[in-house]
Formats: C-alpha cells, sequence, structure tokens
C-alpha cells in the first residue's frame, strides 16, 4: 500500500530545515502546533529566533506550497458554546432535519457563540428566550437552569 501524507506541511518545504524535527528557528525541536500545521510558520511563533518559513527555491516545492493549509486545532470539549445549545435544541424549531444537521456540523466546528453565523445566534437566543419564560410561568417550581426551586 502506497503511504498517503494526510498533513501537508510547511517544514518539509522550508530552506531552514535540518535533518530529523530540527531547523534553524527551533534546533532542538519544531514545536507540535507547526508540525501538525495548527500554526501558520509563514508568521512569527514564539521562540522561533526571527526565523520564520523560506520556501525552498524549487518548482516541487512551490507546487507543494499549494496543497499546505493551516488546520483547525482541536479543542476540549464540550466548551461553553456546546453546553449552551445542549440546554435548548429541543426547543429550537428547525425547517427540517437537514437544516438540524447543518446548525449542528457548524456549533461542532465553532468555538464562540459570537463566531456563529446571525441566523444561528438568533435561533439560539430565542431559544433561551422560551425557556427563561417557561420558567417564569407562575406555578412552575423549575428554575430557568433546570434546578428545582427552593
Amino acid at each position: 500500500m502506497p503511504f498517503v501524507k494526510l498533513v501537508h506541511n510547511l517544514c518539509s518545504i522550508c530552506k531552514h530545515r535540518r535533518r530529523g524535527l530540527s531547523c534553524a528557528a527551533f534546533p532542538d525541536r519544531i514545536p507540535k502546533d507547526i508540525r501538525m500545521m495548527y500554526a501558520d510558520h509563514r508568521w512569527s511563533y514564539p521562540g522561533d529566533q526571527g526565523i520564520q518559513f523560506e520556501l525552498i527555491d524549487t518548482e516541487d516545492a512551490r507546487q507543494k506550497l499549494q496543497k499546505v493549509k493551516v488546520l483547525k486545532k482541536p479543542r476540549p470539549r464540550p466548551n461553553e458554546l456546546d453546553r449552551r445549545v445542549v440546554a435548548v435544541v429541543d426547543l429550537i424549531r428547525f425547517m427540517d432535519v437537514k437544516q438540524r444537521r447543518q446548525f449542528t456540523l457548524v456549533v461542532l466546528n465553532t468555538d464562540l457563540f459570537q463566531q456563529l453565523p446571525s441566523a444561528y445566534q438568533r435561533l439560539i437566543l430565542d431559544a433561551e428566550a422560551q425557556q427563561v419564560a417557561r420558567c417564569m410561568k407562575p406555578g412552575n417550581q423549575t428554575r430557568h437552569n433546570g434546578q428545582q426551586a427552593i
């Protein structure tokens, strides 16, 4: 079976690269965030001694550079946005399963509420308002966070 490279990184086409996992900027070891393309070393990175990526001057390197993409670093799950959505998702009125699936994918790939498209922010805010309104009805013994009132 042939080897398939899943991550094209800048290190493999950088003129500062040395043997193994070192380079002129990081003589001991290139940080994992740079090697895994969670950080773009075309820009300054802590500890790089002022040395950033410089392309090897070959046509092959220029072609490989076109395939390089900075990846989104995995984040701890669940985060505050996840918890906020889980609390109200059953109150959100989606038009169909496709819209719910799209909403879920966007939320899973977003770190902060403010980064969501405004339409999705509105869905969450409306659902949160519904949740608060339900809790404020007379005779309701539940607080808006789902805990029993004393």
